[in-house]
């Protein structure tokens, strides 16, 4: 993510003349009428047409029980050049299992890594269309080795429940934290803030999973790009589905085990990638959702993978050797976008009726700016911080601004809670 840090860092020196606010930014408040517009809630979540799921399939399928067990995780392999997919494995201690939401949550210890890897406690998410390794019994019974394995999951969501700080009472509220590629170092300053508040943060990542990374898809017409883009959005809404689902088992087994939680507030914050699937998450979560802070983040995952300066993530689209570009490039775009249900382009509107602030980088070309301008609008123009330069610049300075955005959700939160509370009050029979 800082591959031109050093490049741009000059910028910032030029930009705090133009900035409206300390640093690198210039403050634009949101639409008046925005909060007007719309509202979470579970209604419009469920309009949405999420993909199914069942729960006892998943439970029967998933062999994660506790004991030592080999965990495998999918992930994306050298950003540069041709993306694939790779697969993560190592032993893990599987300390607890339980139905959660629309799958099954396990409770992960790392056995050959130090303590850090969980700091303290990692969950591991899985749902019935978690990719799973099943023996082939076809040409007879498996060998011995197989039983094992059989069951294993190939993929999951990940969840880190940061731990409390000491002398702080934790009990804001939640925060569910989507990290950048790039891993937490750079939300890291904007977390430890909210846990120095309160907050009790959970982090996870927008995984990519197995289908679909990697494959060849070399479009000869306009059908093909617009094929590629129905099957593309079919990949995107099943990723971005289990993101969501996941969030919903994590965060109901929290306050399962903190009863003190149950009826706090929700903050989903998103870096880069996590910006990218955070409106999902926070979609899914309905009215329990606060806040919303967007860093670094655009709508159509099409478009900012056939566009990024770093990489398509995998997920490419190709006319006689070369990215598509133009007439095609907007051909896939538009296919994608008709036939995704939970891309940010369609689930952000859903959002209008809950506070959110995006932090957006006018020289983006990594999530490309076009496309934060189009999470923009969609989410009804939101309060929106603009920084002068590009994806890098925008979070190195993220650290500078910690404190600021911890006083945006403090405010806010406080703000909404107060409306939320006598709209109930308003409707009472």
């Amino acid at each position: 993510m800082v591959r031109r840090a050093g490049i741009n860092l000059g910028l910032g020196v030029l930009c705090a003349a133009l900035s409206l606010m300390p640093g690198c930014a210039i403050r634009e408040p949101a639409d008046p009428g925005r909060l007007a517009l719309g509202a979470t809630s579970d209604r419009a979540m469920a309009d949405i047409q999420w993909p199914p799921r069942d729960q006892s399939a998943a439970n029967e399928r998933v062999s994660m029980h506790p004991g030592r067990r080999h965990m495998y995780l999918a992930g994306l392999d050298d950003l540069q050049g041709d993306v694939r997919p790779y697969i993560w494995s190592g032993r893990v201690e599987v300390l607890c299992r339980q139905l959660a939401g629309l799958g099954v949550l396990c409770e992960v210890r790392r056995l050959d890594k130090i303590r850090e890897w969980f700091d303290p406690r990692t969950f591991v998410f899985y749902s019935s269309a978690t990719p799973v390794i099943f023996a082939d019994r076809s040409k007879g019974p498996p060998p011995p080795s197989m039983h094992e394995l059989d069951g294993t999951p190939m993929d999951g969501i990940v969840y880190r429940w940061r731990p409390d700080l000491p002398n702080v009472r934790a009990d804001r509220g939640v925060v569910i934290a989507m990290r950048p590629l790039s891993g937490s170092g750079y939300m890291r300053p904007v977390v430890d803030e909210l846990r120095s508040r309160g907050w009790v943060v959970v982090e996870t990542s927008l995984g990519f999973g197995l289908a679909g990374v990697g494959e060849k898809r070399d479009a000869q017409s306009i059908d093909d790009v617009r094929r590629f883009g129905r099957e593309l959005a079919q990949i995107a809404d099943e990723r971005l589905s289990e993101a969501a689902f996941a969030a919903e088992a994590m965060l109901a087994f929290m306050r399962e085990e903190r009863s003190q939680l149950r009826d706090k507030p929700v903050v989903v914050l998103g870096f880069s990638a996590g910006a990218i699937g955070a409106p999902t998450v926070a979609a899914r979560l309905g009215e329990q959702v606060r806040s919303i802070v967007l860093v670094g983040g655009g709508a159509n995952i099409v478009r900012i993978a056939s566009t990024s300066e770093l990489s398509n993530f995998g997920l490419g689209v190709r006319s006689q050797g070369q990215p598509v570009r133009g007439e095609m490039l907007d051909a896939l775009s538009d296919s994608y976008i008709a036939a995704s249900k939970l891309d940010a382009f369609h689930t952000a509107p859903l959002l209008k009726g809950v506070p959110a602030l995006i932090l957006h980088a006018e020289d983006d070309d990594i999530v490309p700016a076009d496309t934060g301008e189009t999470l923009y609008r969609q989410l009804g123009r939101p309060e929106r911080w603009r920084f002068r330069g590009g994806h890098e610049l925008l979070f190195v300075q993220l650290g500078a601004f910690s404190g600021r955005i911890a006083d945006w959700i403090d405010r806010e939160v406080a703000l909404h809670s107060r409306e939320s509370s006598r709209i109930r009050q308003d409707h009472r029979p």
